[in-house]
């Protein structure tokens, strides 16, 4: 995980980035067919707001696989962000595919801007769940993308 962070100094305005926080999924490629969420692995985005009015602008690139199982299943995932205790956006993706050795490779985006009001740690990550069929998050390092799935944060003073 990378973290800038700027000097905090008078005459920044309403507005300023005051520190910018990017994690991507390391390790091997995540697949399921479960239709329970988990946690996506090695992939947590950790910022500790500087004040309790300042917001935090999350953006987020998914890069996912939908494998088929058979001629009448249509595979499609579910991904949502979340600090462990709020679920922020979900999203699902579908793609048909028609057979079982057919998939179909994804680039997804999402974003939140919120209010944490805490000077606390904020961990952000992703949860995933297949709806049917089999789906799969990618990570930075796996040869099969070149779009890999990850998180940035940045604080914006208030």
């Amino acid at each position: 995980m990378s973290l800038v962070k700027l000097n905090a100094r008078s005459g920044l305005t309403t507005g300023s980035v005051l520190q910018v926080v990017t994690a991507n999924k390391t390790g091997s490629s995540q697949n399921s067919t479960s239709s329970t969420y988990a946690d996506v692995t090695n992939l947590t985005a950790n910022i500790t707001p500087s004040s309790t009015s300042n917001y935090l602008l999350i953006m987020v690139q998914v890069s996912t696989q939908h494998f088929g199982n058979n001629a009448t299943t249509d595979p499609n995932g579910r991904v949502k962000l979340t600090d462990g205790s709020t679920d922020f956006v979900e999203t699902s993706y579908y793609h048909y595919v028609e057979s079982n050795d057919k998939y179909h490779l994804g680039s997804h985006f999402m974003q939140h801007y919120y209010n944490p009001n805490t000077t606390s740690q904020v961990s952000l990550k992703l949860q995933m769940k297949a709806v049917a069929g089999r789906f799969g998050v990618f990570a930075e390092d796996d040869g099969a993308t070149i779009r890999p799935t990850n998180i940035t944060v940045m604080e914006i003073a208030a």
